[in-house]
């Protein structure tokens, strides 16, 4: 008599996925399993009585499940929109790293041409703002050596101190100059 409290346990693994049963299903399965102990019109009455507690309490089930898949889908949707949003951010910033980089690899800071007085021409030791092209060298290059020595090129040009990729101004002068002016020899 005392067995029908027990519950066997077992360690079996079933082989597939058990179907899920509802709280109405087990019920009845007990039911059924003591239908020989159910003898007087009390008990039927309980049984009656615990079919309607378990019926309301199923459709209260059901009514939370659906609010539960209602939240459970705004959930996802709001977490699929997160993402898209983090993504874009992400994008965006990698967008605005791209461009500082390319814009540090051609930089452009202290390009202003800058103004000289045209009395230092007068003397080559007053002319600083020309540089020998033996200077004239691009971002990890080497100098040019075929341009002869005589050469030399303005800072407004290129200045020797600029680090990193430059561009070259596109646009020069080309012009003769002799700081004395007893060398200067007129055919």
């Amino acid at each position: 008599c005392v067995n029908i409290f027990k519950e066997t346990i077992a360690f079996v693994v079933p082989g597939c996925v058990p179907r899920p049963r509802t709280v109405h299903e087990v019920v009845e399965e007990r039911i059924a399993a003591m239908e020989t102990y159910i003898e007087k019109d009390e008990d039927h009455a309980t049984i009656a009585e615990v079919r309607e507690n378990v019926t309301i309490i199923a459709a209260m089930g059901d009514e939370k499940e659906g609010e539960a898949g209602l939240d459970t889908q705004q959930q996802r949707e709001q977490e699929q929109e997160r993402q898209q949003e983090q993504e874009q951010e992400e994008e965006k910033e990698q967008e605005i790293e791209i461009e500082k980089f390319v814009d540090m690899m051609h930089c452009r800071d202290d390009e202003e041409p800058e103004s000289w007085e045209l009395e230092t021409l007068a003397e080559e030791a007053k002319a600083k703002q020309f540089n020998p092209t033996a200077a004239f060298r691009l971002f990890k290059r080497k100098p040019l050596s075929s341009l002869c020595e005589e050469s030399k090129f303005s800072s407004n040009w290129f200045n020797p101190q600029w680090g990193g990729f430059r561009r070259v101004k596109n646009v020069f002068v080309q012009m003769e100059w002799t700081p004395d002016c007893q060398k200067v020899l007129r055919n």
